[in-house]
């Protein structure tokens, strides 16, 4: 299950192995990537939604543009969700410098 892996990189990310987070992200980023081009987008729980994972690995990956793409996908399919605009307005604030907190975990 892509989940497990998925947590195992945010451990790695956690202890500071990039490496192996990179390792582990990786593989998880191509799942979920397979997973929106083949339409499998939906899910119960928001913590397993492609695009809301995708962001967080990017976010990790301090890639707060890809992180604010997912998130603006996200944000079409769900408007009006308080956690996804500032989810967004977070990465923003990194990409341009400043600080932001540790959004992580879903709200």
């Amino acid at each position: 299950d892509w989940t497990y892996t998925y947590y195992v990189a945010r451990i790695y990310n956690e202890l500071g192995d990039n490496e192996r987070f990179d390792r582990y992200a990786k593989a998880v980023e191509d799942k979920l990537q397979e997973m929106i081009s083949s339409g499998r987008t939906e899910s119960s729980d928001a913590s397993t939604n492609p695009y809301v994972v995708l962001s967080e690995i990017y976010g990790m990956r301090k890639d707060y543009a890809k992180a604010i793409d997912m998130l603006n996908t996200l944000a079409v399919q769900y408007p009006n969700t308080p956690w996804i605009k500032n989810q967004i307005d977070t990465y923003d604030k990194l990409k341009k410098g400043g600080t932001g907190t540790d959004s992580a975990k879903i709200q």
